[in-house]
């Protein structure tokens, strides 16, 4: 008796162009692909709402952490009008400016404290960095708490008060290296430089250790151009964080 042969499986083969065509009816199941909305704006077009909607660069620099009643906005609205005012005295009148000359004692303290601080430099054979630290703690004192403000609570009219002392400093560190070539401003000491002889002036010695004292102007025209400019940076950036907060943060909170 004769085995029956096992019979290949034949390969069907579909030709597309005989498939039928099924049209889909009303109610027909249809796939959806759901998008969340943060996903839907994180992927659209730039919206002032919405800070995710941002460059990297803008949501790092100008999108401030929401307020709430214990920031105290009407505080900072107030700092914020107080500190425009100053800056207008100081642009208008410079380091005659009465407002500035009440700042002044201030400042004058974190330059002898600098001085302090970096005594001991002179001893190891750099009084250049103990000479500059006056000066230089005036500008890093208040630009170092603001930075390290911005980074820890991204609050910006706290981290912009912070920016604005330190460029208002500029001003007063400009009349005293416009000074380095005359030395006729009073000094700590009840003299000025010049009655000290070489070393009792700040800039006097720094400029002729650097060869500049010349430039001496020149350098503080520059120091008071970017003191200006800072300052009103400041204030703005402080604007824009409570213009933001009132317009598109506090209706969200519902305070």
């Amino acid at each position: 008796m004769e085995t029956p042969q096992k019979q290949k499986p034949e390969i069907l083969r579909e030709n597309p162009s005989r498939i039928a065509v099924r049209a889909y009816k009303p109610t027909d199941e249809v796939p959806l692909k759901l998008v969340s909305a943060k996903e839907y704006r994180s992927h659209s077009h730039f919206r002032m709402e919405y800070p995710e909607t941002w460059p990297k660069f803008f949501q790092w620099f100008f999108y401030p952490d929401p307020l709430t009643i214990q920031n105290s906005f009407g505080f900072r609205v107030i700092a914020e009008i107080v500190l425009s005012i100053m800056t207008v005295q100081i642009i208008l009148q410079g380091y005659d400016a009465w407002i500035y000359q009440g700042m002044h004692h201030l400042n004058l303290l974190v330059h002898e404290a600098g001085h302090a601080a970096f005594y001991v430099a002179a001893w190891l054979g750099h009084e250049n960095l103990t000479y500059f630290m006056g000066s230089g703690m005036q500008v890093l004192l208040p630009l170092g708490i603001g930075i390290f403000y911005w980074i820890t609570q991204r609050e910006i009219v706290g981290t912009s008060l912070m920016l604005w002392w330190s460029f208002e400093n500029l001003v007063d560190v400009a009349e005293y290296v416009a000074d380095a070539k005359v030395m006729v401003l009073m000094l700590t000491s009840g003299r000025t430089g010049s009655e000290s002889g070489y070393g009792g002036h700040d800039w006097n010695y720094l400029l002729t250790e650097w060869g500049h004292l010349r430039d001496c102007l020149v350098i503080a025209d520059w120091l008071n151009l970017i003191a200006r400019v800072g300052m009103v940076l400041s204030i703005l950036w402080a604007a824009w964080s409570l213009f933001y907060y009132w317009v598109y943060q506090r209706p969200k909170t519902g305070l």
